[in-house]
């Protein structure tokens, strides 16, 4: 999966955990109260709770990208 961004598998990307009122805490369907750097074999990443990747810069564009030639 070339395509794939790499992610550490933990218990704050799992789609199966929400935060509790701790930061370093989250309650887990599967295992309970857990910390935020757990893991456990059924983690399942949440596309919600990733980062997107920085966007990359925009090209600059000069008048001549965008300038008609008149035909002889």
């Amino acid at each position: 999966m070339a395509n794939r961004r790499e992610y550490e598998p933990c218990c704050a990307l799992c789609e199966f955990s929400c935060v509790l009122d701790a930061s370093d805490a989250f309650l887990c369907r599967k295992k309970g109260p857990v910390r935020a750097l757990g893991r456990c074999r059924r983690f399942s990443p949440d596309l919600l709770k990733l980062e997107p990747d920085a966007r990359r810069p925009a090209k600059l564009r000069d008048d001549l990208d965008f300038s008609i030639e008149p035909s002889k």
